[in-house]
């Protein structure tokens, strides 16, 4: 009796195990259900379309950075006279030119080529090295020379490029009527080559200054700045952070230059209105609060939601989403062992964590702005919390957690550009400095000993660390100059402006001597 009993349980835990087994596969092998909505609190935009399922994410975002714009006044247009086919991401598709209502490029020869292109044994690489990393004379490097005489009229174009008022850079494909389905990699003309055309305009700047011609030399550096605002205005971070990177270097040469060019008080006080003059950075709401939630849904929506899972693989840091295969396309073998997701969830608090970050950045307060930014990471994080360990997820949780994967993987690069935001905006205010240390020393024939000596008369206040309470900054007279600095983001990286020739930090073009 008793084993009886026993072989009926057995039987009845067998049959139930079955059941359970038959059952998942059943669940597992039927196609999920996916839920997505186009509507402004979910994708955003409605339209235009890629068909009859995706968006066209790279047209709605041309169409907002085109407002107000011409041929007339945006630079990008003599930028592509300027640099024709001999940068290698030069446009060949003819949508491109159509965006920008002009006619297709022909090729001169007089366009930009970079003093590094088809350098098969290295020898221009050296050079080029040698005048960006390290103090150089002007006759060290006679082909130097000749090929900044060659880039003449090229460079003639950039300046016209630098007076314009407008940026806009047309997101096409790389051939004819070739569509963009996410934005992440999407080609973007014009953004690496300026950091080349920038490093030639900042070496030229001193060759003028060596040539007893200043003002022809700072019209050079002011070209400099002008484009780094203009690019400023592109839609991406990585425009952004290239624009910063020009301008730091600049903004770094500008008190060597002022050191060696011995200037006259009258030209201190014009050189320093132009700077005045210049148009504000473009802060960072439209990058943050449009291009990049554009390019963040661009992967979601047309990629992983709608048939390319792997469009996750692309996003910078890397990342999988294999264990959530969920594509919707047609093909019947795409349609077997695929969850149920249901995306709006997902796509909405994505768009909140996009509001909140265009809201930060905007902060003028640094402190409360970073308080914004250390809220939004705490959030990030909790959210990761929440998936760890969770074994089973219905279709909400699944969307949630995709969404999330891919806000994870690029939330570390919002946070860079808004630091190196901050870097640049210190320079600015350290150049200031340098420019009241200049007029000093032009009326009092040598600079002062600290830099209360400033107050009011040259600066009406010297601006302290705003990353270290507000400490002031340090100021010590050197052989040649002076040194100026703070700490900075980062106590290992301070902010450096420095007269004197040698190298301090990390390669760049502001250390340039000439004589």
């Amino acid at each position: 009796m008793e084993r009886r009993r026993w072989v009926r349980r057995v039987f009845i835990c067998l049959s139930l195990l079955g059941f359970l087994v038959i059952g998942g596969v059943i669940y597992f092998a039927l196609p999920g259900k996916q839920t997505l909505t186009f509507s402004p609190e979910t994708t955003v935009i409605t339209g235009p379309k890629l068909g009859d399922k995706k968006l066209d994410y790279a047209a709605a975002l041309n169409a907002k950075c085109r407002e107000g714009v011409t041929p007339e006044n945006n630079a990008v247009v003599p930028l592509v006279e300027a640099l024709g086919k001999q940068y290698d991401g030069f446009p060949e598709n003819p949508d491109f030119y159509q965006e920008l209502g002009i006619p297709t490029h022909v090729p001169k020869s007089t366009e930009y080529v970079s003093f590094t292109k088809d350098d098969t044994d290295k020898s221009r690489s050296k050079i080029w090295n040698a005048v960006t990393e390290q103090p150089w004379k002007v006759t060290e490097y006679p082909e130097l020379l000749t090929w900044l005489d060659k880039q003449e009229e090229s460079l003639r174009l950039v300046q016209v490029a630098a007076n314009r008022t407008h940026w806009y850079s047309p997101i096409v494909g790389r051939k004819q009527g070739q569509k963009i389905l996410d934005l992440v990699g999407a080609p973007m003309f014009g953004v690496q080559i300026l950091r080349d055309i920038s490093a030639a305009l900042i070496i030229r700047s001193f060759v003028q200054l060596k040539k007893g011609k200043p003002e022809e030399g700072w019209n050079d550096l002011m070209i400099v700045m002008k484009l780094s605002r203009l690019l400023s205005k592109g839609p991406f971070l990585v425009g952004t952070l290239v624009s910063i990177a020009i301008e730091t270097n600049v903004t770094r040469a500008m008190p060597i230059f002022l050191n060696r060019a011995k200037l006259t008080p009258d030209s201190l006080d014009q050189f320093s209105k132009q700077l005045k003059q210049l148009p504000a950075r473009a802060d960072l709401a439209f990058s943050m609060g449009t291009a990049e939630r554009y390019m963040t849904l661009s992967v979601l929506v047309n990629g992983i939601a709608l048939g390319n899972p792997e469009s996750l693989n692309n996003v910078s840091g890397g990342g999988s989403i294999s264990d959530f295969s969920c594509s919707v396309s047609d093909d019947s073998e795409n349609r077997w062992f695929t969850r149920s997701v249901n995306w709006d969830a997902g796509l909405r608090e994505t768009n909140l964590i996009f509001d909140d970050l265009a809201a930060a950045v905007v902060n003028t307060d640094r402190k409360e702005r970073q308080r914004q930014l250390d809220q939004l990471s705490a959030k990030l994080k909790n959210n990761r919390l929440a998936e760890t360990g969770r074994l089973f997820s219905n279709a909400e949780e699944r969307g949630l957690k995709i969404s999330r994967l891919l806000v994870d993987l690029l939330a570390p690069a919002f946070q860079r550009v808004v630091i190196a935001n901050d870097r640049v905006e210190q320079y600015e205010r350290m150049r200031d400095v340098a420019f009241a240390i200049a007029k000093y020393r032009a009326e009092n024939g040598a600079y002062p000993i600290t830099l209360s000596n400033l107050t009011p008369k040259y600066i009406a206040k010297v601006p302290g660390d705003p990353f270290n309470d507000d400490a002031p900054l340090t100021y010590q007279k050197t052989k040649s100059g002076y040194t100026l600095s703070c700490v900075g983001p980062k106590p290992d990286r301070p902010l450096v402006i420095e007269t004197h020739p040698e190298p301090k930090e990390p390669p760049i073009i502001t250390e340039i001597k000439v004589d």
